[in-house]
């Protein structure tokens, strides 16, 4: 269960760094507000998970932000980017494409990363009023149903998760299938 958990969690970074209402990308009043110096405490009851967007730069003249995770003892940098409803999350290895979310239910996506790894499909389930996670109500959220296939040089194996979404927060919990561990937000700072 914990090799799956892993892939919903790298699922999670890469939907945390891309989900905001395509509308306004990063403004006040999105799902993911996506500004320099906002922070993401996480766990899933048994280690710290964290998100930083430290920076914004420029690469090959386009403009990203430059965000950070800490993951398993591991920290890692990535870039992201919003354009026209697409998010990219840009690494060493490879470039991913995201397409945002809007506050539609029955929205529907699919994505390869660019190594044909991983394999997402997506759907903007329902919008929910409140949800409870960890002694705080979050208000105005979007679940978003994500099935996850990890084929090789990953341990193949398959994820099904619910992301939810909390306007003006971001992500606040995935709940995966299977598994004993739910990812949970214990704080943050939106700047």
């Amino acid at each position: 269960m914990r090799t799956s958990f892993s892939l919903a969690f790298l699922a999670a970074l890469v939907a945390v760094a891309g989900c905001s209402n395509p509308a306004a990308p990063g403004a006040p009043g999105t799902y993911f507000p996506a500004t320099v110096g906002s922070a993401w405490l996480y766990t899933d009851g048994h280690s710290i998970f964290t998100a930083n967007i430290m920076s914004d730069t420029v690469v090959d003249g386009m403009a990203w932000h430059v965000m950070m995770s800490y993951f398993n003892n591991v920290t890692s940098h990535v870039l992201q980017r919003n354009v026209a409803g697409v998010h990219y999350r840009r690494t060493i290895d490879s470039t991913l494409e995201w397409t945002l979310l809007d506050e539609a239910a029955g929205k529907t996506w699919s994505y390869v990363d660019t190594a044909g790894a991983l394999h997402y499909q997506c759907s903007t389930v329902e919008h929910l009023d409140s949800r409870y996670v960890w002694n705080r109500t979050f208000s105005d959220l979007l679940r978003v149903h994500v099935v996850t296939y990890a084929t090789p040089p990953y341990t193949e194996t398959t994820a099904e998760s619910d992301y939810y979404y909390a306007r003006n927060v971001g992500l606040v919990q995935v709940v995966t299938k299977g598994s004993a561990d739910t990812l949970s937000l214990l704080n943050y700072d939106i700047k």
